[in-house]
């Protein structure tokens, strides 16, 4: 995946620069815009190789989960990023819909063209790593907005070039930059969740007790947390009433416990067998208790 995640940007440095001269030539916005666009995943590729480089380093003492969080914080900044180039090219493309010019639309056309080829190999590059993880997934959404992007500003070009109506090119800007923005939001919404500490979406915390508590070991089940270290590594802690027993007993309680936490995709349990100890036996604990 890192190897990719190079070649990505290498393949968005040249489009950045291909884009930008064919903007400037050309004087179209949505090419300069999409330049910047372009310059920004370049970033987040290699932000997205960083944060892999780092994630893969060992736990030690001081970060006794290791740095896999990295690619989470990476997948929020290229969100970050999406956001707030979108509103800046909406805001470009409102002023040129006011003030229009006219555009070298052969120029607009090589550039875009460009643009789409070197986009579509980083979205087939990506496509398998977005699957996967969400830091890739960030910079897959980054290339396949681009690759539809630059399809458009292909269309755009022609129909400048055979009607004259150079709003098409602004108009064309905003709706890329929605499409971009509406998607960034989306990553930026599950990253978040993640370093907040969220249960993941396709995990019921109370279908996990319902399960556990069929268990004829486990008499109850409470103080229940879930959460990703990352996308896909899912870890829970809890406490477990059990019959009085010794200490040794409960290791085959905790191997038939984390064998039923497999199903539902948790790899990490840590669990404090209890006999009538906590008063509040609710399954979610207030964060004042």
């Amino acid at each position: 995946m890192k190897g990719k995640f190079i070649i990505t940007f290498v393949i968005n440095l040249i489009i950045t620069l291909s884009e930008l001269v064919g903007g400037l030539l050309s004087f179209s916005l949505s090419l300069i815009s999409d330049s910047i666009h372009n310059l920004t995943d370049a970033l987040s590729a290699l932000i997205g190789y960083i944060a892999v480089q780092l994630s893969e380093k060992e736990n030690t003492s001081r970060y006794t989960f290791g740095l896999k969080r990295a690619e989470i914080i990476a997948s929020f900044v290229n969100a970050l990023f999406l956001i707030v180039i979108s509103l800046f090219m909406i805001a470009e493309a409102i002023k040129r819909i006011v003030h229009p010019e006219p555009l070298l639309t052969n120029i607009m056309l090589i550039s875009a063209a460009i643009a789409f080829f070197g986009n579509t190999i980083s979205v087939f590059l990506l496509k398998k790593p977005s699957k996967k993880s969400l830091n890739a997934k960030s910079i897959y959404l980054h290339m396949f907005a681009d690759s539809l992007a630059s399809l458009s500003l292909i269309i755009a070009a022609l129909i400048i070039r055979y009607t004259g109506l150079y709003v098409v090119d602004p108009i064309l800007t905003i709706l890329i930059s929605l499409y971009i923005a509406h998607e960034g939001i989306e990553v930026l919404k599950n990253s978040t969740h993640i370093l907040l500490e969220g249960s993941p979406e396709e995990i019921d915390v109370k279908e996990i007790k319902r399960t556990l508590e069929q268990l004829p070991e486990v008499k109850n089940i409470h103080h229940l947390h879930v959460w990703s270290l990352k996308d896909g590594i899912y870890l829970a802690e809890m406490h477990a009433e059990v019959n009085d027993c010794k200490i040794s007993q409960t290791k085959k309680i905790k191997e038939t416990i984390m064998k039923t936490l497999k199903d539902f995709g948790i790899r990490h349990l840590t669990v404090q067998f209890e006999v009538d100890f906590c008063k509040n036996k609710e399954l979610i604990v207030s964060g004042k208790d």
